[in-house]
């Protein structure tokens, strides 16, 4: 089994982190982690699209669809000359 490049200390200060509300994205991006690799290890509760394809597909397969999903979403803002705007989610 491959090491970790951080310590029990670090990876329990991420998961407290995203239990207090930062985005998985952005907390990933923070650390350096592949918001793939955050996925397959702690799953992906804010993100119910990534976790279904994961469910089905190859890990590879899922960054070429997460990779093309962000790419399409930068594409729309830009050709309507919009802002980020937080997707909307629906509640139980």
């Amino acid at each position: 089994m491959r090491e970790s490049r951080f310590s029990e200390a670090q990876i329990i200060g991420m998961i407290k982190e995203q239990e207090v509300g930062l985005p998985t994205a952005q907390l990933c991006r923070k650390h350096g982690l592949a918001v793939i690799r955050w996925a397959l290890c702690r799953g992906a509760p804010g993100n119910p699209w990534l976790a279904r394809l994961l469910e089905r597909k190859p890990p590879m397969v899922a960054v070429f669809a997460l990779v093309n999903k962000m790419a399409r979403g930068i594409w729309a803002m830009l050709t309507r000359n919009e802002g980020y705007r937080d997707p909307v989610t629906v509640g139980a």
